[in-house]
């Protein structure tokens, strides 16, 4: 579930349009916009420097950069390696003993090459890894908010306009309909329970229109408070 809540909360930092003003505005080299937002919103540069310009990344490939932004780091401690390591860190040594050495010699040998690496060694390869900037805080995330907060995401997506022309409410619900019935790569079914069928039959559409523009309300107010670095712990909608 980690992975999956960090890429909501990518998809919905995409939408914010003040980062993507930001981002355009870093890639170009616009000092003045750049200015005006970091005055508007005090994290934003602190963000850009995290999160870095999305618009254009692939998700899991973005994650795999920035795991550390969400994950604690694992204690650091001596490990012995069955096989060499295909890439090395720049943040630990790697010593190659071979069984031929005898023991005292091997132990001596390695310990001056220990002292010697980190005595060389940068203060910042030597510090800790800090802790997680963005802690998801999943034990607190309920079933009931992961449910909402997608769900949101969905309607958001559903009530863009087309050819210039916004979809009315009663629009939105068929075509989240359309999209549970198809599945469309969202595994909408497994936790949407409105059906083709059953809304065929009813003339009456308010309560679902009504649910529409709640996830729309909500979508709007966590793509803004996306750009103060917050994302929702425990969210109802109103």
């Amino acid at each position: 579930m980690n992975g999956a809540w960090i890429k909501l909360w990518f998809q919905f930092f995409e939408l914010n349009a003040d980062y993507k003003a930001y981002c355009e505005a870093k890639r170009t080299n616009d000092s003045a916009t750049c200015n005006a937002l970091e005055s508007k919103f005090i994290h934003v540069a602190m963000l850009y420097a995290d999160w870095g310009d999305i618009h254009d990344a692939k998700f899991h490939e973005w994650h795999n950069k920035h795991k550390s932004m969400f994950y604690p780091a694992e204690k650091p401690q001596a490990e012995l390696l069955a096989v060499a390591p295909k890439t090395l860190d720049d943040d630990a040594i790697y010593v190659r003993v071979p069984f031929s050495l005898p023991v005292s010699k091997a132990t001596k040998q390695v310990g001056a090459l220990i002292r010697d690496s980190y005595n060389n060694a940068s203060d910042e390869q030597k510090a800790l890894k800090t802790p997680p900037r963005y802690k998801l805080a999943l034990k607190k995330i309920d079933w009931t908010t992961w449910l909402a907060v997608r769900k949101a995401y969905v309607v958001w997506q559903n009530s863009q306009p087309v050819n210039g022309i916004k979809p009315t409410n009663k629009h939105v619900v068929f075509k989240t309909v359309e999209q549970i019935a198809t599945n469309d790569g969202m595994h909408l079914k497994k936790y949407w329970n409105w059906r083709e069928d059953e809304i065929a039959l009813r003339g009456n559409l308010e309560d679902l229109e009504f649910q529409i523009m709640r996830y729309k309300r909500q979508a709007s107010q966590i793509i803004a408070n996306t750009i103060h670095g917050a994302f929702p712990v425990k969210t109802k909608p109103q």
